[in-house]
């Protein structure tokens, strides 16, 4: 997910439009998935600075209106970023001093 990797300020990223959960390719495809790999790597090795991203030229196997481009069920985090009702809130989980920290450094 670019726009979200690029708001977080993550250093350096690859991306490829494969569908959620199958960023390397398909089961079994060794070669695709190294080459995705190797792809990678470059990308820490060429890197001059931070926020270095780039889009990898590859293509899912399958049309794309048939590819299930994501899961029948969401991850938890998606109902909390969302804030959707009966979604679990990730920030019960934490103790109570984790999350007083959390909730300070969100305002």
């Amino acid at each position: 997910m670019p726009e979200t990797t690029e708001r977080v300020c993550v250093p350096r990223a690859v991306f490829v439009q494969y569908p959620f959960g199958r960023q390397l390719g398909l089961v079994g495809d060794y070669a695709g998935q190294r080459k995705i790999c190797e792809d990678m790597a470059a990308l820490l090795d060429e890197a001059q600075a931070p926020n270095a991203y780039r889009h990898l030229p590859y293509e899912w196997p399958e049309p794309p209106e048939t590819t299930k481009w994501r899961p029948d069920v969401p991850p938890p985090i998606f109902s909390v970023r969302q804030g959707q009702e009966g979604g679990h809130n990730l920030l019960d989980d934490f103790k109570d001093e984790e999350r007083a920290a959390y909730s300070d450094a969100e305002r």
